[in-house]
């Protein structure tokens, strides 16, 4: 693979057909937080692979006409990125808030 494009959007792809599965499983159950942001999670990485890709990055700054805002953009994707991977880490570690209980083993 000589264009470094092509990985990046390769990966890219890859986020997007998880978060389609993902999806499926977000539609049997609309009201679980965790699966929320899990889909969110792996929206915003492939998101982030997108517009890293340098063909991208030259299309975003020639669009608005503003040097290296495509930077920035991907910057803020990744800071969103930590935040909707905190939520999921926080649901994994305490399952039991997405319930409003802790479950009926203890713990």
């Amino acid at each position: 693979m000589n264009n470094p494009n092509t990985v990046y959007w390769t990966c890219s792809l890859a986020g997007w057909v998880g978060v389609c599965f993902k999806l499926r499983d977000l539609r049997h159950s609309p009201r679980s937080p965790l699966k929320r942001a899990v889909c969110i999670t792996l929206a915003l990485a492939s998101t982030s692979m997108f517009c890293a890709a340098p063909s991208s990055v030259a299309v975003i700054n020639k669009t608005t006409g503003v040097p290296n805002l495509a930077a920035l953009f991907v910057y803020i994707i990744i800071v969103m990125i930590s935040a909707s991977a905190h939520v999921m880490l926080a649901y994994w570690l305490h399952p039991w808030t997405v319930h409003g209980r802790p479950p009926a083993g203890g713990c």
